[in-house]
């Protein structure tokens, strides 16, 4: 949470960093992280060193409140270095990792397995991992390696 002394300080620098898309996203005119999230450094009361915090954090902060306990902000527009905060939306994390780009949730989308058979109730197994597997693909496979094997002792 920001310190009550600096949020007019922070406000003003905020502000000042802001260039307006025509989507309506905030885009931050200050430095950018590596994976393009807007880094702002927060003054601090007392200190000559920053604070570095996401400019989309601290935006949402100064605007509509503390993030809830447990909870991620999402980018809904999905510009990352946008600081709009009704661009953002507070998500478990779960939810933000499954409304964006990777691995995960790409794979979460999938609704066939790669030979074609539908990821469903009945021809789904969940590894203890939380992966999926095919059941149909993996009874093939496993007939295909018993028959491997009685050809290899049968000969």
């Amino acid at each position: 949470m920001i310190d009550p002394v600096d949020i007019e300080a922070a406000f003003e620098k905020l502000l000042g960093r802001i260039e307006q898309s025509p989507t309506g996203c905030w885009l931050y005119t200050g430095g950018i992280g590596d994976h393009g999230y807007a880094r702002f450094y927060l003054p601090r009361r007392g200190s000559k060193r920053p604070r570095l915090r996401w400019g989309h954090q601290v935006a949402y902060e100064l605007f509509i409140g503390s993030v809830p306990a447990g909870r991620q902000l999402d980018h809904t527009c999905r510009v990352r270095h946008c600081i709009n905060p009704t661009h953002v939306e507070p998500v478990t994390q779960k939810i933000n990792l499954l409304r964006g780009v990777g691995f995960s949730a790409i794979n979460a989308r999938k609704t066939h397995c790669p030979e074609g058979h539908p990821y469903d109730s009945l021809n789904t197994w969940h590894r203890q991992t939380g992966a999926r597997r095919c059941r149909t693909c993996h009874r093939q496979s496993e007939r295909r390696r018993r028959t491997q094997r009685a050809e290899c002792v049968n000969t």
